[in-house]
Protein backbone atom coordinates (compact mmCIF):
# COMPACT_ATOMS: atom_id res chain seq x y z
CA UNK A 1 0.00 0.00 0.00
CA UNK A 2 1.25 3.49 -0.85
CA UNK A 3 1.45 6.03 1.96
CA UNK A 4 -1.76 8.03 2.33
CA UNK A 5 -3.23 10.77 4.51
CA UNK A 6 -6.68 10.95 6.13
CA UNK A 7 -7.82 14.34 7.46
CA UNK A 8 -10.77 15.01 9.75
CA UNK A 9 -12.48 18.04 11.14
CA UNK A 10 -13.34 17.20 14.76
CA UNK A 11 -16.65 18.58 16.09
CA UNK A 12 -19.65 17.02 14.36
CA UNK A 13 -17.33 15.17 11.95
CA UNK A 14 -14.91 12.84 13.76
CA UNK A 15 -16.78 13.42 17.01
CA UNK A 16 -20.56 13.50 17.47
CA UNK A 17 -21.55 15.71 20.38
CA UNK A 18 -24.66 13.78 21.34
CA UNK A 19 -23.15 10.32 20.90
CA UNK A 20 -25.53 7.65 22.22
CA UNK A 21 -25.26 3.93 22.85
CA UNK A 22 -26.77 3.38 19.40
CA UNK A 23 -23.76 5.14 17.89
CA UNK A 24 -21.14 3.10 19.75
CA UNK A 25 -20.97 0.09 17.38
CA UNK A 26 -20.24 2.47 14.48
CA UNK A 27 -17.70 4.45 16.54
CA UNK A 28 -15.91 1.23 17.50
CA UNK A 29 -15.93 0.00 13.91
CA UNK A 30 -14.47 3.32 12.70
CA UNK A 31 -11.70 3.20 15.30
CA UNK A 32 -10.87 -0.43 14.56
CA UNK A 33 -10.46 0.40 10.87
CA UNK A 34 -8.26 3.43 11.56
CA UNK A 35 -6.12 1.42 13.98
CA UNK A 36 -5.68 -1.38 11.46
CA UNK A 37 -4.68 0.79 8.51
CA UNK A 38 -2.35 3.08 10.48
CA UNK A 39 -0.39 0.43 12.37
CA UNK A 40 2.31 0.12 9.70
CA UNK A 41 2.53 3.94 9.37
CA UNK A 42 1.52 3.85 5.71
CA UNK A 43 -1.66 5.70 6.63
CA UNK A 44 -1.25 8.98 8.52
CA UNK A 45 -4.34 10.31 10.30
CA UNK A 46 -4.78 13.89 11.48
CA UNK A 47 -7.49 16.02 13.08
CA UNK A 48 -7.78 19.64 11.97
CA UNK A 49 -9.88 21.60 14.44
CA UNK A 50 -10.72 24.99 15.86
CA UNK A 51 -10.87 23.52 19.36
CA UNK A 52 -8.02 23.42 21.87
CA UNK A 53 -6.08 20.20 22.40
CA UNK A 54 -7.54 19.98 25.92
CA UNK A 55 -11.08 20.16 24.56
CA UNK A 56 -10.42 17.50 21.92
CA UNK A 57 -8.94 15.03 24.41
CA UNK A 58 -11.71 15.66 26.92
CA UNK A 59 -14.38 14.93 24.30
CA UNK A 60 -12.57 11.78 23.14
CA UNK A 61 -12.47 10.54 26.70
CA UNK A 62 -16.16 11.32 27.15
CA UNK A 63 -17.14 8.70 24.55
CA UNK A 64 -14.26 6.32 25.39
CA UNK A 65 -12.42 6.75 22.12
CA UNK A 66 -9.31 4.55 22.18
CA UNK A 67 -7.69 5.27 18.80
CA UNK A 68 -5.16 8.11 18.77
CA UNK A 69 -4.75 9.99 15.47
CA UNK A 70 -1.09 10.59 14.63
CA UNK A 71 -1.51 14.37 14.67
CA UNK A 72 -3.96 16.88 16.11
CA UNK A 73 -3.84 20.40 14.70
CA UNK A 74 -5.70 22.47 17.29
CA UNK A 75 -6.70 26.15 17.62
CA UNK A 76 -7.77 26.29 13.96
CA UNK A 77 -4.64 24.40 12.96
CA UNK A 78 -2.31 27.00 14.44
CA UNK A 79 -0.82 24.38 16.80
CA UNK A 80 0.32 20.86 15.99
CA UNK A 81 0.51 17.93 18.41
CA UNK A 82 1.91 14.47 17.66
CA UNK A 83 1.12 11.22 19.49
CA UNK A 84 4.40 10.02 20.98
CA UNK A 85 5.06 7.69 23.93
CA UNK A 86 1.45 7.69 25.12
CA UNK A 87 0.91 11.46 25.00
CA UNK A 88 0.46 14.32 22.55
CA UNK A 89 3.57 16.50 22.24
CA UNK A 90 3.50 19.94 20.63
CA UNK A 91 5.62 20.31 17.51
CA UNK A 92 8.39 22.91 17.78
CA UNK A 93 8.95 22.65 14.02
CA UNK A 94 5.36 23.69 13.29
CA UNK A 95 5.41 26.40 15.99
CA UNK A 96 8.44 28.05 14.36
CA UNK A 97 6.69 28.11 10.98
CA UNK A 98 3.50 29.58 12.44
CA UNK A 99 5.01 32.33 14.57
CA UNK A 100 7.22 34.03 11.99
CA UNK A 101 5.50 37.42 12.46
CA UNK A 102 4.00 39.31 15.43
CA UNK A 103 0.54 38.11 16.46
CA UNK A 104 -0.81 40.37 19.19
CA UNK A 105 -4.17 40.54 20.93
CA UNK A 106 -3.96 44.33 21.10
CA UNK A 107 -3.77 44.49 17.30
CA UNK A 108 -6.73 42.12 16.90
CA UNK A 109 -8.85 44.14 19.33
CA UNK A 110 -7.99 47.36 17.50
CA UNK A 111 -9.04 45.82 14.17
CA UNK A 112 -12.33 44.61 15.64
CA UNK A 113 -13.02 47.94 17.32
CA UNK A 114 -12.48 49.85 14.07
CA UNK A 115 -14.97 47.66 12.19
CA UNK A 116 -17.43 47.61 15.11
CA UNK A 117 -17.53 51.41 15.26
CA UNK A 118 -17.88 51.70 11.49
CA UNK A 119 -20.85 49.33 11.29
CA UNK A 120 -22.23 49.91 14.80
CA UNK A 121 -21.97 46.23 15.76
CA UNK A 122 -20.36 44.18 18.52
CA UNK A 123 -17.85 41.31 18.56
CA UNK A 124 -17.84 39.08 21.66
CA UNK A 125 -14.78 37.05 22.82
CA UNK A 126 -15.53 33.32 22.90
CA UNK A 127 -13.28 32.66 25.90
CA UNK A 128 -10.68 34.17 28.18
CA UNK A 129 -7.47 34.42 26.19
CA UNK A 130 -4.12 33.23 27.54
CA UNK A 131 -0.61 34.48 26.86
CA UNK A 132 1.03 33.57 23.54
CA UNK A 133 -2.22 32.52 21.83
CA UNK A 134 -2.23 31.45 18.19
CA UNK A 135 -6.01 31.78 17.88
CA UNK A 136 -8.27 34.62 18.96
CA UNK A 137 -11.93 33.80 18.37
CA UNK A 138 -15.05 35.92 18.71
CA UNK A 139 -18.80 35.66 18.10
CA UNK A 140 -20.71 38.00 15.82
CA UNK A 141 -24.49 37.72 16.25
CA UNK A 142 -26.53 37.93 13.06
CA UNK A 143 -28.35 41.14 12.25
CA UNK A 144 -31.12 39.05 10.72
CA UNK A 145 -30.04 40.09 7.23
CA UNK A 146 -27.58 37.58 5.75
CA UNK A 147 -26.40 39.97 3.04
CA UNK A 148 -25.68 42.67 5.63
CA UNK A 149 -23.88 40.13 7.81
CA UNK A 150 -21.61 39.14 4.92
CA UNK A 151 -20.92 42.77 4.02
CA UNK A 152 -19.73 43.47 7.58
CA UNK A 153 -17.70 40.28 7.87
CA UNK A 154 -16.05 40.66 4.47
CA UNK A 155 -15.16 44.24 5.44
CA UNK A 156 -13.52 42.81 8.57
CA UNK A 157 -11.48 40.36 6.50
CA UNK A 158 -10.31 43.05 4.10
CA UNK A 159 -9.38 45.48 6.88
CA UNK A 160 -7.52 42.67 8.66
CA UNK A 161 -5.45 42.12 5.50
CA UNK A 162 -4.59 45.82 5.38
CA UNK A 163 -3.36 45.47 8.96
CA UNK A 164 -1.37 42.36 7.94
CA UNK A 165 -3.57 39.95 9.91
CA UNK A 166 -5.60 36.92 8.80
CA UNK A 167 -9.25 36.57 9.84
CA UNK A 168 -11.93 34.07 8.84
CA UNK A 169 -15.63 33.61 9.51
CA UNK A 170 -18.23 30.88 9.26
CA UNK A 171 -21.72 30.19 10.59
CA UNK A 172 -21.78 28.74 14.08
CA UNK A 173 -22.95 25.18 14.65
CA UNK A 174 -25.16 24.95 17.77
CA UNK A 175 -24.68 21.16 17.82
CA UNK A 176 -21.00 21.83 18.55
CA UNK A 177 -21.85 24.06 21.49
CA UNK A 178 -22.03 27.41 19.66
CA UNK A 179 -24.91 29.90 20.01
CA UNK A 180 -27.77 30.09 17.52
CA UNK A 181 -27.79 32.76 14.79
CA UNK A 182 -24.14 33.67 15.18
CA UNK A 183 -20.85 33.55 13.30
CA UNK A 184 -17.40 32.38 14.38
CA UNK A 185 -14.74 35.05 13.82
CA UNK A 186 -11.22 33.63 13.95
CA UNK A 187 -7.87 35.40 13.89
CA UNK A 188 -4.79 33.23 13.31
CA UNK A 189 -1.21 33.82 12.19
CA UNK A 190 -0.75 33.83 8.40
CA UNK A 191 1.09 30.51 8.45
CA UNK A 192 -1.77 28.48 9.89
CA UNK A 193 -5.21 27.14 9.09
CA UNK A 194 -6.48 23.79 7.88
CA UNK A 195 -5.13 24.20 4.34
CA UNK A 196 -1.73 25.21 5.68
CA UNK A 197 -1.70 22.15 7.94
CA UNK A 198 -2.68 19.95 4.99
CA UNK A 199 0.21 21.22 2.87
CA UNK A 200 2.59 20.90 5.82
CA UNK A 201 1.76 17.20 6.18
CA UNK A 202 1.98 16.63 2.42
CA UNK A 203 5.52 18.02 2.45
CA UNK A 204 6.49 16.26 5.67
CA UNK A 205 5.47 12.81 4.42
CA UNK A 206 5.82 13.37 0.63
CA UNK A 207 2.19 12.50 -0.01
CA UNK A 208 0.46 13.66 -3.24
CA UNK A 209 -3.12 14.97 -3.33
CA UNK A 210 -4.41 11.81 -4.98
CA UNK A 211 -3.46 9.91 -1.80
CA UNK A 212 -5.41 12.16 0.59
CA UNK A 213 -9.02 12.10 1.73
CA UNK A 214 -10.65 14.77 3.88
CA UNK A 215 -13.86 15.11 5.89
CA UNK A 216 -15.59 18.21 7.27
CA UNK A 217 -18.97 19.68 8.08
CA UNK A 218 -18.77 23.49 8.22
CA UNK A 219 -17.45 26.66 6.61
CA UNK A 220 -13.97 26.55 8.09
CA UNK A 221 -13.43 23.20 6.34
CA UNK A 222 -14.18 24.53 2.86
CA UNK A 223 -10.69 25.82 2.04
CA UNK A 224 -8.80 22.61 2.73
CA UNK A 225 -11.51 20.39 1.23
CA UNK A 226 -11.53 22.42 -2.00
CA UNK A 227 -7.82 21.77 -2.33
CA UNK A 228 -8.21 17.98 -2.19
CA UNK A 229 -9.18 15.56 -4.93
CA UNK A 230 -11.17 13.41 -2.50
CA UNK A 231 -13.28 15.42 -0.07
CA UNK A 232 -16.55 14.81 1.74
CA UNK A 233 -19.01 16.93 3.67
CA UNK A 234 -20.73 14.94 6.38
CA UNK A 235 -24.35 14.15 5.58
CA UNK A 236 -25.18 15.35 9.11
CA UNK A 237 -23.87 18.85 8.27
CA UNK A 238 -26.32 21.72 8.74
CA UNK A 239 -24.57 23.85 6.10
CA UNK A 240 -26.84 23.47 3.05
CA UNK A 241 -24.66 25.64 0.83
CA UNK A 242 -21.54 23.62 1.61
CA UNK A 243 -23.36 20.33 1.05
CA UNK A 244 -24.12 21.45 -2.51
CA UNK A 245 -20.44 22.10 -3.24
CA UNK A 246 -19.01 18.72 -2.19
CA UNK A 247 -19.82 15.03 -2.21
CA UNK A 248 -21.81 14.11 0.90
CA UNK A 249 -21.07 11.01 2.96
CA UNK A 250 -23.53 8.16 2.48
CA UNK A 251 -24.13 8.04 6.23
CA UNK A 252 -23.70 10.52 9.10
CA UNK A 253 -20.87 10.63 11.65
CA UNK A 254 -18.92 7.45 12.47
CA UNK A 255 -20.63 5.19 9.94
CA UNK A 256 -20.03 7.74 7.20
CA UNK A 257 -16.33 8.02 7.96
CA UNK A 258 -15.93 4.24 8.18
CA UNK A 259 -17.68 3.73 4.84
CA UNK A 260 -15.64 6.21 2.81
CA UNK A 261 -12.26 5.56 4.46
CA UNK A 262 -12.76 1.86 3.76
CA UNK A 263 -13.60 2.61 0.11
CA UNK A 264 -10.66 5.00 -0.22
CA UNK A 265 -8.07 2.65 1.26
CA UNK A 266 -9.37 -0.23 -0.81
CA UNK A 267 -9.02 1.89 -3.93
CA UNK A 268 -5.37 2.83 -3.40
CA UNK A 269 -3.93 -0.50 -2.30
Amino acid sequence: MKRSLILFDFDETYYKHNTTQTDMPYLNKMEELLQEISEDNNVITAILTGSTIESVLEKMMKVNMSYKPKHIFSDLSSKMFTWNNYEYIESDEYKKEVLTEPFLLEDVLDILNTVAVKHKVKFTPQREFRENETLYNFYFYSSGDINLDKTILEDLIQYSKIRNYTSRFNRCNPLAGDPENAYDIDFTPKNSGKLYATKFLMNKYSIPKKSIIGFGDSGNDEEFLQYLDYAYIMSNSRDKELKQKFNNTKHPYYKGIYTHVNEFIGGIK
